[in-house]
């Protein structure tokens, strides 16, 4: 299925050319449910199927799930002003993190977390294996 604005008018549409987002099946969206599902089951199935850039309906309007980098980036730090970011509605699963935040409250914590995704932030993190001696 593939979202369109043309049968909606609410439905999510690509930046640039204003190609239509991939859509999960409804099909596979019921059957999380009726299995009680994990939420992050739900977008990893959408993440799989679809790509970096795709759309699944928990509701009435289609919700866009944006994980491909380059999107994101165009999104969330390129044009933030051109997409609205619903995330209200995950706030009592997700808090009022990065990934809920808006506006000046979202460039705020994205400006502390950045050096945490650069190769030396990634680096210091990363935990050497135990030497141990007995």
């Amino acid at each position: 299925m593939v979202t369109d604005a043309s049968s909606e008018p609410l439905a999510p549409r690509l930046s640039g050319a204003g190609r239509p987002v991939p859509e999960l099946d409804s099909v596979c969206v019921e059957q999380w449910r009726t299995e009680g599902g994990e939420l992050v089951s739900l977008l990893t199935q959408a993440r799989e199927q679809l790509g970096g850039v795709a759309a699944l309906r928990l509701g009435p309007h289609p919700t866009v799930l944006v994980t491909e980098p380059g999107a994101v980036q165009h999104v969330l730090a390129l044009h933030p002003d051109r997409y609205v970011k619903r995330s209200h509605r995950a706030r009592l699963l997700i808090g009022d993190g990065v990934l809920a935040a808006t506006g000046e409250a979202w460039r705020r914590q994205r400006r502390l977390l950045q050096s945490q995704f650069t190769g030396t932030g990634c680096a210091a993190r990363t935990i050497a294996p135990s030497t141990s001696s007995t």
